[in-house]
């Protein structure tokens, strides 16, 4: 079942929009596979291009996908499990600072993408249907374990879009 409105923030309904699946597991299975499909059309000598100077380049928009989806499991478990301290958010250009993507190819982070998204889809399969309904405070937002499925693939979808359309609009990347 789809989430409500009512079980994220307003500003992830663009998210959980892009993800047609009625499922979570099922919107994570095949934003798997996407991933799958989509990330080795990624030129390793265009890694580091930035479509403006004030922009990510494709490593760190990689290695952002990757850091939310962390935080985002990481919400889900904390809810799922019955936690109800509320977690704050975060930084996302700090992360991506930080990442120090430089020193990792294309390949590794890639590779690193389909572990965490087989990790978190082994994680929300691990979730009954009570624990897909919890909620919590995120980011001084309520938000569904269920929600949070949505956003992870919905998310990736929405970067991966702006790679398409951004980054790469000359290349032919179904």
């Amino acid at each position: 079942m789809r989430p409500a409105e009512t079980e994220y923030a307003p500003f992830y309904q663009s998210y959980v929009a892009r993800v047609k699946e009625e499922e979570a597991i099922l919107a994570l299975e095949r934003s798997y596979e996407e991933i799958h499909h989509f990330m080795p059309l990624l030129p390793e000598g265009r890694a580091d291009f930035r479509y403006a100077e004030d922009k990510w380049s494709v490593k760190e928009m990689i290695q952002h996908i990757i850091d939310t989806e962390r935080i985002m499991a990481y919400r889900a478990l904390t809810f799922a499990r019955g936690d109800q301290r509320e977690i704050p958010g975060f930084n996302q250009d700090g992360y991506a600072e930080m990442a120090n993507v430089d020193y990792r190819s294309l390949q590794e982070l890639r590779e690193e993408l389909q572990l965490v998204r087989k990790s978190s889809i082994c994680l929300f399969a691990s979730f009954d249907e009570g624990s897909l309904n919890r909620t919590g405070i995120a980011n001084r937002y309520k938000v569904s374990v269920r929600a949070l499925a949505y956003i992870i693939a919905g998310h990736q979808k929405h970067h991966f879009a702006q790679l398409r359309e951004r980054y790469f609009p000359d290349m032919q990347m179904a």
